[in-house]
């Protein structure tokens, strides 16, 4: 019968997966501020009530 092994310890800390997730989160808050702010100031109405508005005149 083979003894067991304790749990193996948790591999060195890789600053290129850190800074490669790092780098993902950055590039996601920038997309989402950037979209939130072109929606908010763009002027015109959304899509989604344009042809929200356009079912109701139909009925």
């Amino acid at each position: 019968m083979t003894a067991r092994k304790p749990l193996q310890p948790m591999p060195t800390f890789d600053s290129s997966m850190a800074l490669t997730v790092v780098v993902l989160l950055t590039f996601l808050f920038f997309m989402g501020f950037f979209v939130v702010n072109i929606r908010r100031f763009r002027g015109g109405e959304c899509l989604g009530t344009l042809l929200r508005r356009r079912r109701m005149e139909r009925r």
